[in-house]
């Protein structure tokens, strides 16, 4: 069975919440051979350590995002009890994408799988993970550039300064702004 990505992760923790009005951590997740979590019913999938340690995971970071939160309601478990709020609603509609996504995709939808790959790479444990997120963001940056800018743009110091002077049409670009970009591109 082919290991579940965070995005995969996710999308099916807003998918369970989004269906009733609130859930619990523990009953979400499951509780090892003890007790089969909903996620593991949603995705018709057993858990084993290291998909539950990612769904884990995955909470915590649709938490930390605001896309769930606390509903206090519980006395004896108050922060385990969660339900989606309406940025996780919109997250969900949205198809998981946030707002970088969204941008990116107006340039090419390829875009937002190479941010996608870079993600996964971070979330590797394997010894080579940093490398491969960091390949994968400088080509993120590269082919963003490529595709976003003009192709009379032939320097990246071109690129960055035709598509910030593009997609920041209504604010000013100050001197600063453009210098550590260009320092950057050096």
């Amino acid at each position: 069975m082919s290991e579940l990505s965070g995005k995969d992760l996710k999308r099916a923790i807003l998918e369970v919440l989004n269906s009733q009005a609130q859930g619990n951590k523990v009953n979400l997740l499951g509780r090892g051979h003890f007790q089969q979590g909903e996620l593991e019913s949603h995705l018709k999938r057993e858990f084993n350590v290291d998909d539950r340690a990612r769904a884990a995971q995955a909470f915590e970071k649709l938490r930390t995002d605001g896309y769930l939160q606390a509903t206090h309601k519980d006395l004896a478990d108050a922060e385990n009890w969660v339900a989606i709020t309406s940025l996780g609603r919109q997250f969900l509609s949205r198809d998981l994408k946030d707002y970088i996504d969204l941008a990116l995709e107006r340039i090419s939808p390829g875009l937002v799988e190479l941010r996608q790959g870079m993600w996964d790479a971070v979330e590797r444990t394997s010894p080579d993970a940093p490398r491969q997120a960091a390949h994968s963001a400088r080509e993120l940056v590269d082919q963003l550039l490529k595709e976003g800018a003009p192709a009379q743009c032939t320097t990246r110091k071109e690129r960055v300064r035709s598509l910030m002077q593009r997609n920041r049409a209504d604010q000013t670009i100050s001197k600063t702004d453009l210098g550590i970009i260009e320092a950057n591109c050096d």
